[in-house]
């Protein structure tokens, strides 16, 4: 019965009534509320501004086609209203106040130049204390809309004013550590993640193809050498391939997390060099370095993880001359030989082989990890070819004359935005500022006992994000102003 019709009273018609009533409010509101957002003037980039955009099109036209929104779809639509509304916190906590704002527009440039200029971050604090990324905003909404089939998907794509090939992605950082910006080498792993899923897409399910019946089988053997003593011979054959079915699918979901963090770590170490081993190192360090995938999300153990950054960045550990500008100079020389020395350290770290004994102590991790090392380096070198432009990896050997330059900077408490003196200077690379910063940082806890203080470690984070808006700003429109250009 219609809800406009006398008659008996109907749950279903009493539902929809107060739904109709109350759905085109909260998307109007929804809309009003992303588009005061989207006029902000106190973002770092105009990235937060696209996606409040894409929300308040989204909001407007999910409110303009409820009248022809089918009555067992109006909850559904309610859902997708909430889910999209709490989307905005990622644009409203972008703001300059909330980020290390000096560095987000040199971040972002950073970012786009490996992955393309239809990549769009926003970067914002989050209260859990780790790193991650989240996106595609718009291919999401896309998805959603194109199942609505009353709602027309041109004429949502006509409001965001964005090509169909655009992309928004939120990238999110500790709160706690908004001005540590050494530690925000992370964010080269997070990109990491975007060129990781095509390769995943396109290769993991046919790997998994070929290993799956062979998983099966061992791990049918090994329930049949150790069968559960409570399980009655006659249901024996049964349980155990129940048993195999499950722990095989979570073999697949721990060799497909661990193939992903791994070829992200190795894309943040190819792009940004021995920093993300040293951020890793010490982010870590806070865990349990042996867990099992199984207790821990199906990520790696950390000493797995490190073992592999060490072996990406051995090269730099070798002592050799470098010669620069006819001249030779022996590296890694004073401004780095701390650095060097203190990252070696996680050669020990990862000579033993606490989580490798972990990993084959149970069939499920055993089988996950040997698909991982059988695949690795296909995928490693697979991803990396996704680059906007293939680059060689970051060798810190290759940097160190500009190194040295910039760490002289920061020991005169200057920010290290550019290699040389004025005006013979050029804008120093957002990597060599990074790892300049850590060599710094190193050689000061090492050499300094009285240096290391929450002060002493402000002063020099906000130094490094000088330098990073500085490099970013002479690098970006120098050019331009020399040739008086506008900008």
């Amino acid at each position: 019965m219609s809800p406009g019709m006398q008659g008996t009273w109907t749950e279903d018609c009493w539902r929809e009534k107060i739904l109709r009533r109350s759905l085109p409010v909260s998307a109007e509101l929804l809309a009003r509320l992303a588009a005061k957002l989207e006029q902000g003037e106190d973002f770092p980039t105009d990235t937060p501004p696209k996606l409040c955009r894409v929300i308040s099109a989204f909001a407007r036209i999910i409110a303009k086609y409820l009248p022809q929104t089918p009555a067992d779809q109006l909850q559904h639509v309610g859902h997708l209203l909430t889910d999209v509304a709490a989307h905005l916190r990622f644009a409203e906590r972008s703001r300059m106040t909330q980020t290390p704002w000096s560095m987000v527009q040199a971040t972002e440039a950073f970012l786009k130049r490996h992955v393309g200029d239809t990549h769009h971050f926003l970067i914002r604090p989050q209260w859990t204390f780790n790193y991650g990324i989240v996106g595609d905003f718009p291919q999401v909404y896309r998805t959603e809309l194109g199942a609505l089939s009353w709602i027309p998907l041109s004429e949502w794509e006509k409001l965001i004013g964005l090509d169909s090939d655009q992309k928004i992605f939120c990238i999110s950082f500790p709160r706690s550590e908004r001005l540590n910006a050494i530690w925000h080498v992370s964010w080269g792993h997070e990109l990491g993640h975007i060129l990781v899923r095509e390769w995943l897409q396109d290769e993991f399910d046919k790997l998994w193809r070929l290993e799956d019946g062979k998983i099966r089988t061992e791990i049918e053997k090994e329930l049949s050498r150790n069968p559960p003593q409570f399980i009655a011979p006659l249901f024996k054959d049964t349980f155990i391939k129940s048993i195999a079915a499950q722990q095989t699918k979570q073999a697949m979901e721990i060799a497909r997390q661990g193939l992903e963090e791994l070829i992200c770590d190795a894309v943040g170490v190819h792009l940004l060099g021995p920093a993300v081993l040293a951020f890793v190192c010490e982010f870590s360090a806070r865990f349990s370095p042996d867990e099992s995938p199984l207790r821990c999300g199906s990520y790696p153990p950390w000493r797995y993880r490190i073992r592999l950054m060490v072996e990406a960045c051995k090269e730099d550990f070798e002592p050799r001359t470098v010669i620069h500008d006819g001249r030779k100079f022996q590296y890694p020389g004073p401004e780095a030989h701390h650095y060097i020395d203190w990252l070696k350290e996680a050669s020990s770290f990862v000579s033993t082989n606490k989580d490798k004994e972990i990993l084959e102590g149970n069939i499920v991790t055993r089988e996950a990890y040997r698909v991982i090392e059988t695949n690795l380096r296909m995928g490693i070198n697979q991803t990396l070819g996704h680059l906007r432009t293939p680059i060689a990896q970051y060798r810190l050997h290759d940097r160190i004359m500009a190194i040295n330059d910039l760490v002289q900077k920061l020991k005169k408490r200057l920010p290290p935005n550019e290699v040389g003196t004025w005006p013979h200077a050029s804008p120093a690379r957002l990597e060599d500022i990074l790892n300049a910063a850590w060599a710094f940082r190193v050689a000061k806890c090492t050499t300094d006992p009285k240096w290391g203080t929450p002060d002493d470690h402000e002063e020099m984070f906000r130094l490094v994000l000088k330098a990073i808006e500085a490099s970013y700003v002479h690098s970006t429109f120098g050019p331009k102003l020399a040739n008086g250009e506008p900008v």
